[in-house]
């Protein structure tokens, strides 16, 4: 057995993505570039995480717990919107 690094991978051309998965992505792309711009790299983020982005995709990496690295970006992710308001 090979341990694979946990991972999540979204596409906008996925067959089961519906408009509201579009927008949910949107918002998710643009936080990522945001915390991208505070935490420039993944050793200064919760569990590691670190992400690709293109133009139709976001895919994300961690090195811990699914708990640990998710919890940090929600609770960031957070604090991106509650900070700019």
């Amino acid at each position: 057995m090979v341990a694979t690094q946990p991972k999540i991978s979204l596409s906008l051309h996925a067959a089961d993505t519906t408009i509201m998965h579009r927008a949910g992505m949107t918002g998710l792309y643009m936080t990522l570039k945001r915390l991208e711009k505070q935490y420039p790299s993944s050793r200064q983020r919760g569990g590691h995480i670190s992400w690709v982005l293109t133009a139709d995709t976001i895919e994300l990496f961690w090195e811990v717990s699914d708990f640990v690295a998710l919890s940090w970006l929600i609770r960031d992710e957070y604090g991106c919107f509650a900070n700019a308001l």
